[in-house]
Order: structure tokens, then C-alpha cells, then sequence
């Protein structure tokens, strides 16, 4: 932070006071170096210090490197000492091993040249029945080439059959005969039905035209009988009461001039008489008309119900097949998903087997390579497993009693093992004893035996410290923990790597113990072997493969059971043909399903379009009998009320009659002219009735033959004739395809009888061939096999050599120079080699097993020893290091020190500025000034280094206990910081002369202000002031007041002061 004090203006802004009283001990710090002027030496003080930390860690470090270097030179020399002894030894050892190599082989060379003179002698005979034998090859190599063409041949013409069976099985005559066959018999189905709804129509047809007949019969006996009772009634009405005629005589004019002298009395009368009638009439007719044409709604409408019956009976009919055909659709369509998910599934499964099939037989041919060496290790199995029969405590060979974790190590485990994984584990000693004596007594090659219980084995070093990808090779083997001394044994402490990188440096690596180079055996993973003598073997050989090859013997096995297992289970999985013909046979049943399925929804689709459209008819006939019903209850209360009416005018009528026909009644002889008239009125009556009876059963008839002429019977029956001839032309067109398709299927069978009897002939032709072509076969066999057991003699030998060599390759610590061959094929150079080495070892060489004696006693001391052979170059290299450690220790010294004095001065400075500004401040005095006797002081954390720790600042107001600065109140925290700000500004170097104070009286109460202002006032002579605030208790102490306010006129600030020193 910037210094508070310390220029000649001094601005304290509102808050920062507040602020200065709540700064931390660490801060207060920071300000009074500010203040002090120390804070200008920090950024050289950190500097030396930084340096002078860094010259001291420099100097501890070179001399914990003397003391090391002086340490290490000891040891360096000790193991130097250590080192040439040991290499005396190694030279020692090295002239043993060349010697024991050299006994060795001389003893396989001379075995090799007498099996060589062996192979010579079986060589000329082997020739002469190779000879023998190639020509009985040369004919039966004719006789397989003959046999091949005619295999070819059935071969093609097989697979021409296959595809033309194939070809008439998916698209041929055959297929499309099926499928015209089955659209025959769908058009049979189709014009049954056809047929019998002929039938059906026809006799509706039939009944249809015999009632139109009978209706119009009726309608002609009806009107002819309308007719007949018109005439009749007629001739009624001219005829009198009594048998006279109301035409006769002077009655007559006499009843025509009364009656014209009543119509005048009751004209008015008779008009509306007559309008009534003539409406009665009208009204009657219309009634009549009405009950007509409800008669013949209510018969149409009983029809339509019936009919409507009869459609929906025959829906429900085709619903239910065509559910029963959608259930039978969606079987076939689940079974064709069945079968098409079988036949992805199969095929699926046989490219599955297929690839894992040619996955195995890739393996087991890379296995065949490896055949030989096979033959040889399946010999000595068979010796092995005699050998168990034959000696009890025989275990096994090493390599059959453990197993590899991972098969990436077994070149690695297989040099860690060398000759001992060919070794046999027997119990003891005295077992190896009389498995050697077995061995000699049925002539077989010499074998290795670890005893089990006398094998002598070191401990595993399980605090070897390894890393990396590197394992003990003990850790790798797997074997049964009775084995466990003899794996121990063979394995001892060898390290497996993966690279060479990392397995030279375990082999010679140091051990971190003083100085000493830990040595290893290590192999790593392709086969590079690191001695603990310091030598490195590396490369590959066929024998060392065939070697490695044992070791996946039980998974060959398991791949050829699992070929076996696949291909079994491949020649059970469903042919293809058999799958496709499946799914052929489904699709067909799928597909007359779906046809029937079309056409009983069009039929469904008609009867339910039928049905609607006669529900609408008979809803609409509903609807208007209901109106008619209506209509006719009204017009028979209109006819009614007219019938009122007019009896009402009738007897206004009557009474006038009466009275004009008083006198001509009495001469007639009745009571009144009505009687007279009524023989006349009961005829008009009964002739209106039987009228309105005949006009009803007319009518009737009409209406009937008029419904009867409207319903079209012919027009569905010819329109199903015409279905019928549509069905009879295609089948006609299906009959003829069908006898088309018949004649050429009979043309695909015959071209397939043809094929069939080509592929039986070339098949039958092969067979002679390939019989041909075996007997010779065993004709060649049995000379191959003369051959063999003539060759067999000569393998041996050749064997016998081979191993011989490839022991000989083993044999290690050969010297060089001695010109070992790498084959058997020059005998003079083994000849030679034979002589060298007798040279080489002079007169009377040493035996092999006390030269192996003391190899081993030798070897063990160099073990135990494991010295550091380049401890020499060490040690000269250490002394040269003591030698510049001593010099770099004095030189460090010599900067340290320097930097520690010139570090002592600053310090000394800055500490000095620091505590005369802390001792010459009187915050105490100023607070007791500003609290009206209150108590302020401040201390140091850290005297010595006070800028490192912090100030702490106390204060303690009057009448009140001590209390730390950050638990007073507001008011009595901001006295406490203006006491040290004016405690700082009086004691700062340059000392302000003027102070801004921007409200710093917001937190104190009325006494406290007064103390501040009065303080202020009493420092005049010191420092000016200007206080900015809105307390009145500031202005009595002030020598100016100046405000600030807005000029009305203007618009504008103005200000405006007064001089209190006139006052």
C-alpha cells in the first residue's frame, strides 16, 4: 500500500479510516516501513537472502559430496583387490572349459565318422529303390491325371445338374405348373360360387317376373271390374222406389218444380252444401290416396328388412373367413420369419465355422513343419514311458511335468533350461542308476536324470530388485510343488526380459551397494542369453525351434479335437437346398392366402357398401311413413270435421225440403221427401263404397306391379353370367398355360434324366479310373515302403549323425580356431577335426567328469565372490573426483561468506531505519489527546526482524478495560486510527503541512467530535486543515465555513462561505 503520510498534502477520503483501523498486524507493518523508508531496502534485502540460502545449500551439498566420494573411494578399492583375484580365477575356469569342450568333442567326432562310413554303405541301396519306385510314381501320376479329367468332368456336369434342379426348383416349368394349378383351382372355387349365386338369382329372377305376371293379371281383373260395377250402378239409380221410374209422368215435373222452388229457397244453402261436398270429395280422394301409399310403404318396407337380414347374415359369413384366412396368413408369414431367421442364422454359423475351421487348419499345417523333430520327440516319449513301466521312481522328462504361463516366454524358458529340459525327474540316485543300466541294455541313446531328492538347489533371491518387463524365470514355470526343488534347480535366479536394452543391463548392473555390480543369467524373450561369466549367445536353430515347439504339443491337440468338433457340427447344420425349398413352399401358401384374403375383402367391402346403402333406404322409408302417418291423421280429421259441416247445411236443407214438399209427401204417401229420396240416397251410397273399395284394391295392384317393375332381378344376374364367362375364358387360358407348362417341365426332366444319366456315366468311368489309379497306389506304396525299411537303416544313421552335430552345437567354450563343420555333408573336414582336437589335447587328455568336477568347484567359488570387475577404472575415476570436490568445497566457503556480510549490512540498515521511526512515534500522547485520557500503544511481534512478523496495535478508551482494536466500536475504532495517523504524520520524516479530511466524524458520537475538532484547532500552528462534514459540532471550532448549493437563476453550483474569525 501507498504511505498515508509523508507528502506535504495529507487526503484522508471517506472509509479510510475505517480501513486503516481494521488493517492486520502485517499490514500496519507495511505501512510504518513506508513511513520509516526501510521498504526501499527490501527488494536488495530478499535478494540476499535468496542467495544466501542458495550459497549454503551449495556448500552442505559439495561437502556431503567430499564425504561420499572418500566413502565410496574406500570401497572402490577393496573391490579392485577383489576383481583381479577373481579374473585369475576366470582365466583359470575358461582354460578348464576349453578342455572339457575339447573332450567332448573329440568324443562326438569320432562317433560321427564311423556313423558317416555307416551312411555311405546304406546310401546305394536307398538309390537302387528310389529308382524302382519312381518309375511305378511316373504311372500312377498318368493314372491320377486321368482320373482327375473324368472327376473334373462329373464335377462340372454334377454342378449343371445341381444348378439346373436348382434353376426348375426356384423359377423352372415345375414352379410355375404349381402355380397355375393353384390359380385353376382358385378360378374352380370362384365360379362354384358364381354358379350357385346363378341359381340363386335365377329363382329370384324367376319369382320376380311371376309376380310382375300375376300383379298385372290382378290389375286387368280389376279395372275390368271397376268397369263392369260403373254400368250396373248406372242403370241402379234410374230406377224409382217401388219399381216407378222418377222419370214417369207429372210426378215428376211436379217433384223438378218443387225441387226448383227449394234450390231457390236454398240457394245459398246448397252452394255452400255444394263447395263442402266438393271439398268432402276432394279431401276423401286425397285420404284415399294417402292410406294407398302407406299400404305400399309399410309392404316395401318389410321387404327391404328381410333383404337387409339376408346381406347381413352373408357379411358376417365372409368376416368369419376372412379372420380365420388373416389367422391361417399371419402362421404361414410367423413360419416364414422362423425359417428366414433359421437361414440367416445357419448360414451365419457355417461362414462362422468355416473361418474358425481354416483359422485351425492354418495352425495345425504350421504345425506339420515341425513334423520330424515330432517323430523324434514322440521316440523318446515311448522310451520315457517304457522306462516308467519298466523302473519305478521315474516321474517324467522336465518339459512334461511344467507348464509356461504365457507362450510369448517359451524360446526365453527353453534356452533358460538348455539340456535340462530333456532331463528326466527321478526320485533319487540309486533310480537314475538303474535307468542308465535300462538304457544300455535295449541300446538307447543316453538320457539326463535329476534326482529329486539329492539335486542340490540354491534359494530363490526374492529381494532381487527387478523392474521393468523382467520376471524370474522360476516365477514363469508352472509345476507341482513336489517338483519344486529339481524347477528350482534348473531355473535357479535367471531373469526373463523383453528387450535387450534392459536384460544387459540387469545382467551387469549395479546392486546400489556400494558401488558392487550385481550379475545375473538372463534370457530374453527371442532367445539372446546374458551369462554371469559376461558372455552373450543369441540367434536361432531348427533344433532349438522344434525344442520350443514341444511346449504347444497339448494345444496342437486341442486344435486338432476342436477342427474335429467344428466340422461336425458343420455337416449338421441344414443344407441349403433343403432350407430354400422350405421357404418356396411358404411363400406359395403365403400367397394364395393373400389372394383369398383380397378377394373376401372386396366381397366384404360390397356386402357392407350393400348394407348401408339399404339401412339408408330403409331409414328414409321410415322417415316418410312417419310423414304419411302424420299426413293421413290429419286429412281424416279434416274429412271429418267437413263431414260435421255439411250435416249441419243438411239439416238447415231438410227443414226447407220439408217444407216445400209438404203436400207432394202426404200425395206420395211419406213423412217426407228424404224417405221418398232414400232409396235413391242408399244407392248412390252403397255404390260410393263398393267404388272406394274396388279403387283401393286397384291401386294396390298398381303399386304393387309398379314396386315390383322398378326391382332390376335381371340386372345381378347378368352381371354374375358375365363373371361366369370372364372365370370360364381364363380358365380356358390357365388350361392351355397348364398344358404348355406340363410340356415343358417334361422337356426340363428329360434335359435333367439326360444330365443325371451323363453325371451316373462320368461317375461310374471315375470311379474305374480312380481304382485304377489306386491299385497303383498300392502297388507304390508297398515299393515306397520296401523302400522306406531299405531307407530305414540310413535314417537312423542320418539321425544319429544329426544328433551328434547338434550336440556337438551345444557344446559350449569350443576354442577358436578349431573349424567345427556345421553339417554332415563333407566327411574329410570331421576327419580332420578329429586329428586337431587329438593334437590340441596331447597324448593322455583328462577325463570328462573330473574335468566337470572341478569346472563346478571352480564356478561355485567365482559365484560366491561376484565381484566388480571394472572396479579398477572406478577407483581412478573417484580419485579424480576427491581431487575437484575439494576445490569446489573451498570455492563454495569463500561465496558464502562473502554473501553473509554484505546480507548483515543491509539488514543492520533497514533495522535501524525501522525502529528510530517505531521509537520516535507518540501515538499514546495523541490518543490521549483524542479520547479525553485514554491509553494506545504499539509492539512489536518480532524485535529482531520486525518486518518479517507484524505491529500490533492496542488501544484502551477511558473508563473502560483493554480490549483489542478489532473489538471496539466503530467510534472509538476511528479515534484510535486518527491517533495513529496524526501519530504517523508527526513522526514521518517530511511532515504533512495540510489535511483534507472527508467525513471521518461519521461513526463518532457529539463528544468525541467536539474532542477531534478541538484537536485539530489546537494544531492550527502545525498543520491546516479542511474537514468536510455534516455535523454542526465541527463549525464552532472552524475559522471558515464554505457550502456548496444550486443556483436558481444559473442553474448551476454555487458556493458560499462565511468568516468565523469576525464572530
Amino acid at each position: 500500500d501507498a504511505p498515508l503520510v509523508g507528502s506535504s498534502f495529507l487526503f484522508v477520503f471517506q472509509g479510510e479510516v475505517d480501513r486503516l483501523a481494521a488493517r492486520t498486524s502485517k499490514e500496519l507493518c507495511t505501512l510504518f516501513e513506508h513511513s520509516s523508508g526501510s521498504i526501499l531496502l527490501k527488494e536488495a534485502y530478499d535478494s540476499l537472502v535468496d542467495r544466501k540460502r542458495a550459497a549454503e545449500e551449495k556448500t552442505a551439498l559439495v561437502y556431503s559430496k567430499k564425504r561420499g566420494i572418500a566413502a565410496e573411494k574406500r570401497d572402490m578399492k577393496a573391490q579392485k583387490e577383489e576383481a583381479e583375484r577373481y579374473v585369475a580365477k576366470q582365466k583359470e575356469l575358461e582354460a578348464l572349459r576349453s578342455d572339457l569342450a575339447l573332450t567332448q568333442l573329440l568324443g562326438h567326432t569320432r562317433q560321427i565318422n564311423k556313423k558317416m562310413a555307416e551312411r555311405e554303405d546304406l546310401a546305394e541301396a536307398v538309390a537302387a529303390v528310389k529308382e524302382e519306385c519312381a518309375e511305378i510314381e511316373a504311372g500312377l501320376n498318368e493314372a491320377r491325371t486321368t482320373s482327375g479329367k473324368l472327376q473334373r468332368s462329373s464335377t462340372a456336369v454334377s454342378k449343371n445338374l445341381a444348378k439346373a434342379k436348382k434353376q426348375a426348383a426356384k423359377n423352372g416349368s415345375a414352379v410355375a405348373l404349381k402355380h397355375v394349378e393353384g390359380e385353376i383351382n382358385q378360378n374352380i372355387k370362384k365360379l362354384r360360387t358364381n354358379e350357385a349365386k346363378v341359381k340363386k338369382l335365377g329363382e329370384q329372377h324367376a319369382q320376380h317376373c311371376e309376380a310382375v305376371a300375376k300383379l298385372e293379371q290382378e290389375v286387368e281383373s280389376k279395372a275390368k271390374e271397376l268397369a263392369d260395377f260403373e254400368e250396373g250402378a248406372k242403370r241402379d239409380l234410374e230406377q224409382s222406389r217401388g219399381g216407378k221410374s222418377l222419370t214417369d209422368g207429372a210426378m215428376v215435373d211436379e217433384y223438378n218444380a218443387l225441387k226448383a222452388e227449394a234450390g231457390r229457397q236454398s240457394a245459398i244453402l246448397q252452394q255452400e252444401k255444394d263447395a263442402l261436398d266438393r271439398k268432402l270429395a276432394a279431401e276423401g280422394d286425397t285420404l284415399k290416396a294417402l292410406e294407398t301409399e302407406a299400404g305400399d310403404l309399410g309392404q316395401a318396407l318389410d321387404q327391404l328388412e328381410t333383404e337387409e337380414g339376408e346381406v347381413a347374415k352373408h357379411l358376417e359369413s365372409k368376416r368369419a373367413q376372412d379372420l380365420s384366412i388373416g389367422e391361417k396368413l399371419k402362421e404361414e408369414q410367423q413360419e416364414q420369419k422362423r425359417l428366414s431367421q433359421s437361414h440367416k442364422k445357419n448360414s451365419a454359423r457355417k461362414d462362422h465355422l468355416q473361418s474358425k475351421l481354416d483359422e485351425l487348419e492354418g495352425q495345425m499345417r504350421e504345425a506339420k513343419s515341425y513334423k520330424k523333430q515330432r517323430e523324434k520327440d514322440r521316440k523318446m516319449f515311448a522310451a520315457v514311458a517304457n522306462l516308467k513301466q519298466s523302473v519305478s521312481g521315474v516321474y517324467g522328462r522336465l518339459s512334461e511335468l511344467c507348464k509356461i504361463s504365457e507362450s510369448k516366454y517359451n524360446l526365453a524358458i527353453t534356452v533358460a533350461l538348455g539340456k535340462n529340459m530333456d532331463a528326466v525327474v527321478v526320485e533319487d540316485v540309486a533310480t537314475a542308476k538303474e535307468c542308465i543300466q535300462w538304457l544300455k541294455n535295449l541300446f538307447l541313446p543316453p538320457m539326463m536324470f535329476l534326482p529329486l531328492r539329492s539335486v542340490k538347489a540354491k534359494p530363490i533371491n526374492m529381494n532381487m530388485n527387478l523392474g521393468g518387463t523382467s520376471k524370474l524365470a522360476y516365477d514363469i514355470v508352472q509345476f507341482d510343488p513336489k517338483f519344486e526343488r529339481v524347477v528350482r534347480f534348473v531355473c535357479g535366479n535367471t531373469v526373463v526380459c523383453e528387450g535387450h536394452a534392459e536384460g544387459k543391463a540387469l545382467a551387469y548392473g549395479s546392486s546400489g551397494q556400494k558401488g558392487q555390480k550385481d550379475r545375473k543369467k538372463v534370457v530374453t524373450v527371442d532367445g539372446t542369453l546374458f551369462d554371469r561369466a559376461g558372455t552373450i549367445t543369441g540367434g536361432k536353430s531348427r533344433s532349438m525351434e522344434s525344442l520350443v515347439q514341444r511346449w504347444e504339443a497339448e494345444k496342437i491337440e486341442t486344435i486338432k479335437q476342436s477342427h474335429e468338433s467344428l466340422a461336425k457340427e458343420m455337416r449338421q447344420l441344414p443344407s441349403l437346398k433343403s432350407i430354400m425349398a422350405d421357404e418356396m413352399e411358404n411363400e406359395k401358401a403365403i400367397e394364395g392366402l393373400q389372394e383369398e384374403g383380397k378377394r373376401l375383402k372386396a366381397e366384404i367391402k360390397h356386402l357392407v357398401s350393400r348394407t348401408k346403402g339399404m339401412r339408408e333406404a330403409i331409414a328414409s322409408m321410415r322417415e316418410k311413413q312417419t310423414k304419411v302417418g302424420a299426413t293421413l291423421a290429419t286429412s281424416r280429421d279434416g274429412v271429418a270435421r267437413l263431414e260435421q259441416e255439411s250435416e249441419k247445411i243438411s239439416a238447415q236443407l231438410n227443414k226447407i225440403t220439408d217444407v216445400v214438399f209438404k203436400d207432394f209427401s202426404a200425395k206420395v204417401g211419406v213423412s217426407n221427401i228424404r224417405e221418398y229420396e232414400a232409396e235413391k240416397v242408399k244407392l248412390e251410397k252403397e255404390t260410393r263404397e263398393r267404388r272406394h273399395v274396388l279403387n283401393c284394391e286397384l291401386s294396390k295392384a298398381k303399386s304393387q306391379l309398379q314396386y315390383e317393375r322398378k326391382r332390376d332381378t335381371a340386372k345381378p344376374l347378368k352381371k354374375v353370367e358375365r363373371a361366369i364367362k370372364d372365370l370360364e375364358r381364363l380358365k380356358e387360358r390357365l388350361k392351355k398355360k397348364e398344358k404348355d407348362l406340363v410340356v415343358q417341365s417334361k422337356r426340363e426332366r428329360e434335359e435333367i434324366d439326360q444330365l443325371e444319366a451323363q453325371a451316373s456315366d462320368l461317375q461310374e468311368e471315375w470311379k474305374q479310373a480312380d481304382q485304377k489309379a489306386k491299385d497303383m497306389k498300392v502297388a507304390f506304396l508297398e515299393k515306397q515302403r520296401e523302400m522306406k525299411k531299405s531307407a530305414s537303416g540310413a535314417e537312423a544313421v542320418e539321425e544319429a549323425i544329426n544328433e551328434s552335430i547338434e550336440e556337438v552345437e551345444g557344446i559350449s567354450n569350443i576354442p577358436e580356431g578349431t573349424g567345427v563343420p556345421k553339417s554332415a555333408d563333407d566327411g574329410a573336414q570331421w576327419m580332420d577335426l578329429e586329428k586337431k582336437v587329438e593334437q590340441r589335447l596331447g597324448g593322455s587328455p583328462r577325463e570328462e567328469p573330473q574335468l566337470k568336477e572341478d569346472i563346478q568347484q571352480l564356478q561355485t567359488m567365482l559365484e560366491r565372490e561376484n565381484p566388480n570387475l571394472k572396479a579398477e577404472s572406478h577407483y581412478e575415476r573417484i580419485v579424480d573426483q576427491e581431487r575437484e570436490s575439494a576445490t569446489e568445497l573451498e570455492s563454495a566457503r569463500n561465496d558464502t561468506d562473502s554473501i553473509s556480510k554484505e546480507f548483515e549490512e543491509i539488514a543492520k540498515v533497514r533495522g535501524s531505519r525501522f525502529k528510530t521511526f517505531f521509537d520516535s512515534l507518540e501515538v499514546e500522547q495523541v490518543y490521549r489527546e483524542l479520547s479525553g485520557g485514554g491509553q494506545a500503544y504499539l509492539s512489536l511481534e518480532n524485535p529482531d526482524i520486525p518486518w518479517e512478523a507484524g505491529i500490533k496495535y492496542s488501544a484502551m478508551p477511558p473508563s473502560k478495560r483493554y480490549r483489542d482494536l478489532t473489538d471496539l466500536s466503530g467510534g472509538e475504532k476511528t479515534v484510535a486510527a486518527l491517533a495513529l495517523l496524526f501519530a504517523l504524520n508527526k513522526a514521518s520524516p517530511s511532515l504533512s503541512s495540510f489535511f483534507v479530511l472527508d467525513e471521518i466524524d461519521a461513526a463518532l458520537d457529539k463528544t468525541n467530535v467536539h474532542r477531534v475538532a478541538s484537536f485539530l484547532q489546537s494544531k492550527r500552528d502545525e498543520f491546516q486543515s479542511i474537514v468536510i462534514s455534516l455535523k454542526d459540532t465541527f463549525y464552532d471550532k472552524a475559522d471558515l465555513l464554505t457550502g456548496v448549493c444550486r443556483n436558481p437563476e444559473t442553474g448551476f453550483s454555487k458556493s458560499v462561505s462565511l468568516d468565523l474569525t469576525q464572530y
